[in-house]
């Protein structure tokens, strides 16, 4: 029986760091790379590929030409927006011109993969409800697959974090870019008191205004330090697993891989209450606060530090494993032909 050829496609800033996007497209390519039924690869630009299927992760970034010659030649196209759906006033326009009179830009893509894409996957049903009702996408075009929380739990040298950074004292950790108002850290810098334990943030830094006003209260408190870009697993795990809290303060997320990871290892979470999170994914296992209510941030915070840890349903979350999300992959991929 003939491989379905699919290749893995995204924006050409996606290798600049390790987001969620890129971990979403490595982990799905090593689960099928050895698979009997499916091949898969990175799209190259540079080879003559002809791909049965082409997985897009993103909605922009300038790809509208390379989108258009897949689909010409035959390819189906699944799309991944990894974005939550907002129309501005410029996409309604758009919606309604004709894309051949339209410069190229990442809002044309948009606007070609919702007319052509065969298939959005999307990562939660708030995301597909709102999907909906964004773009007017009929419902039998969009499947919900959750994210995975990548693979289980394993015992390492749980002082590996600790040791690399000289830590001491206990502590909480928060991960993400710096200087991207959506994943809103500057309330928790804010809020966050000189009785409580160090707080360490991991993560890109963007030099934006917002990422300005955070570093203010980085360098004017004694108890937080920013540490950058941690890029080695294991030194990560070792983080979630001895970490007092772990914040997850963005105002959407469906749900952070970190926050996810610092769960599955048995850290307390405190989790924004938008997106997807809330009632899909986390569940009882986590604490939750309005990311646009600072006092409601500082208060959750608060009784969280203060509090034992919880119980947490780690039976429960095992639908989230690599396996059981990347089964649901496989069966739309051959369901397609």
């Amino acid at each position: 029986m003939k491989k379905i050829k699919i290749d893995y496609l995204a924006q050409p800033t996606i290798g600049l760091n390790q987001s969620g996007m890129k971990t979403q497209i490595d982990t799905l390519f090593e689960y099928f790379k050895n698979t009997d039924k499916i091949e898969v690869d990175k799209y190259n630009i540079w080879k003559s590929n002809k791909p049965d299927i082409i997985h897009y992760f993103g909605m922009g970034e300038g790809m509208l030409t390379l989108l258009q010659k897949l689909k010409e030649n035959g390819c189906k196209i699944i799309c991944s927006p990894n974005h939550w759906p907002i129309k501005s006033s410029f996409d309604k326009i758009l919606m309604s011109i004709n894309i051949k009179n339209v410069i190229y830009s990442n809002r044309v893509t948009k606007k070609y993969l919702l007319e052509n894409a065969d298939l959005f996957i999307v990562n939660s049903e708030a995301e597909k409800i709102k999907f909906i009702e964004t773009y007017r996408v009929s419902s039998d075009r969009i499947k919900v697959i959750h994210n995975s929380y990548g693979s289980e739990p394993y015992l390492i040298n749980k002082c590996l974090f600790r040791e690399k950074y000289n830590i001491l004292k206990p502590y909480a950790l928060m991960a993400g870019q710096i200087g991207s108002v959506r994943k809103n850290q500057l309330p928790v810098l804010q809020c966050w008191k000189e009785s409580y334990p160090d707080l360490y943030l991991l993560g890109g830094y963007d030099k934006t205004p917002y990422g300005k006003k955070c570093f203010k209260f980085i360098e004017d408190k004694n108890n937080i330090h920013y540490l950058g870009f941690e890029s080695e697993y294991e030194i990560l795990e070792s983080a979630y697993q001895q970490c007092e809290l772990f914040i997850s303060p963005g105002l959407i997320e469906t749900p952070s891989l970190s926050a996810f990871r610092a769960l599955i290892n048995g850290a307390k979470v405190c989790s924004t209450n938008f997106g997807g999170a809330p009632n899909e994914y986390f569940s009882d296992n986590v604490r939750y606060f309005d990311p646009y209510n600072k006092n409601e941030i500082a208060s959750t915070i608060d009784a969280s530090l203060k509090s034992e840890k919880w119980m947490i349903d780690f039976e429960g979350l095992k639908k989230f494993s690599n396996y059981s999300i990347n089964q649901e992959y496989k069966k739309i991929y051959l369901n397609l032909f």
